[in-house]
């Protein structure tokens, strides 16, 4: 990192402690300003008691990681209990509440710190322990991609599918999201009869430092998670979606421009060209940077400015495709929501109320996304 990043840095993570140390952090969660606390409440196992309790221990940056991963570990030493005691569905539901822990941990750990890694480490072998103890066809899988693989779960629903497989929607991630975060969504796919593959792309999760992102060739990866699919025999190759979220609704449209075996996407707060990407708080940035595995943040702000943009691509989207936007969105306005839909195969919904991918608005969010895909892809 360049010297001058470095100070751009040291200065975000000093702001951000005074703004905690004045505010609060659960404060600050309710803004959307340190994380999207609807978020957190919609996509793993916390509910609002638990994320207060959390926040509170949180008087500062630095007290950040350390309160979110005791947090985790005292769910870790539960979990086994449990499961010394046989009560294996109990355990799998604490192990994944571990494993989310340690994602919100190092979500706000300094950047390259050991903290932040040690975060990261934690919460797959967490999510993994979680999957073993649950009776839910959930298969981890390897998506041979460029020379490795990338590491992901397939969520099957339940039942007999060998006469007649169900079809799958990919789950891609957004810049600082992850697979494991995603198993809430999976599921509400899966209890509607579609499958969901849960996936680390290039540069995401497991996959940083390993493979760089590449989001102007998105569909190169997704096109390998087709041919793994296509080869299983468990899901239906013919009926084949793909849903992302913030960055993963712009990779997501990328993805159906190039990959035609795509049979329906979904974008939820995603971006036409991140004509907003130098105004995004400094963390997301930092994060877009390192998915990106270039080396400084104007080389990242460069390659964003020069390749991410939806232009040229709507246009070749031959499958139905929904923007779900947010009018109190952050990080994007409803214009370039608009335009991300005005492709000849594309459907918008704005959520007036809605924060950035809408979580605030979950119980509506959810059947919405679920049931269009359904129709989609079961008819």
């Amino acid at each position: 990192m360049l010297e001058s990043d470095q100070r751009e840095v040291e200065g975000f993570y000093q702001a951000l402690s005074n703004l905690i140390r004045v505010h609060g952090a659960e404060h600050l969660a309710r803004q959307y300003v340190v994380i999207r606390l609807a978020r957190m409440e919609a996509t793993g196992p916390l509910d609002f008691s638990d994320i207060q309790r959390v926040l509170a221990r949180v008087v500062d940056a630095r007290s950040w990681h350390p309160s979110w991963r005791a947090e985790a570990l005292e769910a870790q030493e539960s979990a086994e209990r449990l499961l010394a005691e046989g009560r294996t569905v109990s355990a799998g539901d604490v192990f994944h509440r571990a494993a989310i822990c340690h994602h919100w941990g190092a979500y706000l750990a300094k950047f390259s710190s050991e903290q932040k890694a040690e975060g990261r480490a934690a919460r797959v072998p967490a999510y993994r322990r979680a999957v073993d103890c649950w009776t839910a066809p959930i298969e981890p899988v390897e998506i041979p991609f460029e020379g490795t693989v990338l590491p992901g779960y397939l969520h099957l629903p339940d039942g007999d599918y060998s006469s007649e497989p169900p079809p799958c929607v990919i789950m891609v991630n957004g810049a600082d999201s992850v697979k494991e975060e995603y198993h809430n969504w999976a599921r509400q796919f899966v209890r509607r009869g579609v499958a969901a593959l849960t996936v680390d792309g290039p540069g995401q999760g497991e996959m940083l430092r390993v493979l760089p992102m590449r989001p102007e060739a998105w569909d190169e990866p997704m096109g390998a998670c087709v041919d793994a699919l296509s080869e299983r025999g468990d899901v239906d190759a013919e009926r084949i979606g793909i849903w992302g979220s913030s960055m993963g609704g712009f990779l997501a449209l990328r993805a159906a421009a190039g990959e035609p075996r795509l049979r329906a996407a979904i974008s939820l707060g995603g971006f036409y060209d991140f004509r907003d990407y130098r105004h995004w708080p400094l963390s997301t940035q930092l994060n877009v940077m390192e998915d990106l595995g270039v080396e400084s943040l104007s080389d990242a702000r460069a390659y964003v400015d020069e390749r991410c943009t939806l232009e040229g691509d709507l246009d070749r989207i031959e499958a139905p495709y929904l923007v779900i936007h947010g009018a109190r969105d952050d990080l994007l306005g409803v214009e370039e929501g608009r335009q991300m839909a005005a492709g000849r195969t594309g459907e918008f919904v704005n959520f007036e109320d809605g924060f950035h991918t809408c979580t605030n608005y979950n119980a509506t969010l959810v059947p919405l996304m679920c049931d269009w895909m359904a129709s989609k892809l079961l008819t």
